[in-house]
């Protein structure tokens, strides 16, 4: 009977951890859910153009700095639009 009793507290505590998981994750995509699909736009972007760099005869190094260099600023830009926001220091009163 004792193993009854932890078989079933054990399944509760699966059930519970799960809920609550599955609640911070919807909390989490609600937040930085815009930002992902701007990062994917912009990741998938930045391949294309790479891609295309580096099929040129010859590559050109130079255009392939200057893209990673365009990416990298613009997916800082994407998360520290999301930092800000999510920052409880922002947060002001008037």
């Amino acid at each position: 009977m004792k193993s009854l009793y932890t078989i079933v507290t054990v399944l509760a505590a699966i059930a519970l951890i799960g809920s609550i998981g599955a609640s911070f994750q919807q909390h989490a995509f609600a937040i930085i859910g815009p930002d992902i699909t701007q990062f994917k736009l912009v990741t998938g972007d930045y391949e294309k153009s790479i891609s295309e760099a580096l099929a040129a005869n010859p590559p050109n190094p130079d255009k392939i700095q200057q893209l990673a260099a365009e990416y990298c600023d613009n997916v800082k830009m994407i998360f520290a639009s999301t930092s800000s926001s999510a920052s409880p220091s922002n947060n002001t009163k008037d």
